[in-house]
């Protein structure tokens, strides 16, 4: 909310990875990616976040960059 001088904790439903990257679309939209194929979405400034994908632990990819054209 003021430029990333300040940051609150957020809470998501993924347990147990890592996330590596939060790509800032707006002070709403933010997207983070990580570990095991790990991708969510915030639409309300990290309030709530959608899972769009969530790998098994130990399987699959790990993401640590995101990038939107």
């Amino acid at each position: 909310t003021n430029g990333g001088n300040n940051w609150d904790i957020q809470t998501t439903n993924i347990v147990g990875k890592e996330l590596r990257n939060v790509n800032i679309i707006d002070s709403n939209v933010l997207y983070s990616v990580g570990f095991f194929e790990t991708i969510i979405k915030t639409t309300n400034g990290g309030q709530n976040w959608n899972i769009i994908r969530d790998g098994q632990i130990g399987n699959g990819n790990s993401y640590w960059s995101s990038y939107f054209i």
